[in-house]
């Protein structure tokens, strides 16, 4: 089935049918809806399409440029990693800057969900938890991620660069660890999951009223960022507690089955690490720091809550 893009601007013909697929690249695009003032954006996304991409725009139509920038974002969209195919979506007209928002689905034969924790079950994280916070801290700065993968904006210690590039990437280019994520629909011993990509605080509060448990994080278990105070980058503590956007795992796990866990995660190239316990009790989450042990209230982004001028 295809069909025709509408517009009063935009001329009928076959050029202009959708979905839009260039040659040997695995995505597809179809949507409905137009892009508000297309023709003067047009020149801005120009510079955004790769020269072997752009040569492939036929038509008329904004859907076509749209896909054309959105595959010459990808690091080789003649491959993607994970198979996915752009087939839809809805452009609607804003009175402000371009934003592009993705939403994706799927299917699972063993879907992890938040609920399903279990008293008594580890808490597992992957990864280091607040590079992305800290990252977006350094953004604001002033520090800058150059093209060739080094560190400007100022001038870093040689001590420093491989940290400043590490929280800067979890800013920038996320890299989810999605073959391991996969690996977990077939792993024992795993009760509940989730990504973390709120804050530990609000996500682990949110798996806690899902599985109607309380949980006890040990805050020097905690896989913290590098120490980068000194050049904007902020606490490690609070980042890794509150920070957003790592795009890590959560996950809810029978004690006997963490070794097990741990030899999958070494095969994927993925570090994960027990933080804390599950336990019976209300929903609520607790930090055992230093100073005794702690309510650990959420911090986290929250997706509904009102701007801060309106609480």
């Amino acid at each position: 089935m295809r069909g025709v893009a509408y517009s009063t601007q935009v001329e009928i013909s076959l050029q202009n049918v959708h979905p839009f697929q260039f040659p040997g690249v695995p995505l597809t695009l179809a949507h409905n809806g137009d892009l508000a003032r297309f023709a003067e954006m047009r020149p801005g996304l120009a510079r955004h399409v790769r020269p072997e991409l752009a040569h492939h725009i036929r038509g008329t139509t904004d859907s076509e440029w749209i896909y054309a920038l959105v595959v010459s974002q990808l690091d080789e969209p003649h491959a993607p990693q994970t198979g996915t195919a752009l087939v839809g979506g809805n452009v609607s007209g804003i009175d402000g800057p371009l934003v592009i928002d993705v939403a994706l689905l799927g299917e699972s034969s063993r879907p992890l969900r938040r609920a399903g924790a279990r008293p008594g079950d580890a808490i597992v994280v992957t990864g280091r938890l607040g590079l992305a916070e800290a990252g977006l801290a350094l953004l604001a700065a002033g520090w800058r991620l150059g093209d060739d993968d080094g560190v400007g904006g100022y001038e870093p210690a040689a001590d420093d660069v491989a940290a400043l590039r590490a929280c800067l990437r979890a800013q920038l280019d996320p890299a989810p660890p999605l073959a391991f994520a996969a690996a977990l629909a077939t792993a024992p011993g795993i009760h509940a999951g989730m990504d973390l990509s709120d804050g530990l605080s609000g996500d682990l509060a949110a798996l806690c009223g899902e599985s109607g448990v309380s949980a006890l994080v040990r805050s020097s278990r905690l896989p913290l960022g590098p120490a980068l105070e000194r050049q904007g980058g902020g606490d490690p503590l609070l980042h890794a507690l509150h920070g957003g956007e790592d795009y890590e795992l959560l996950l809810a796990v029978d004690p006997a089955h963490v070794g097990g866990l741990e030899e999958l995660a070494r095969v994927h190239g993925v570090g994960v690490v027990a933080v804390g316990a599950l336990a019976e009790g209300p929903p609520s989450v607790w930090l055992d720091a230093a100073e005794g042990r702690v309510p650990l209230p959420p911090h986290a982004h929250q997706h509904f809550a009102p701007p801060e001028g309106e609480r």
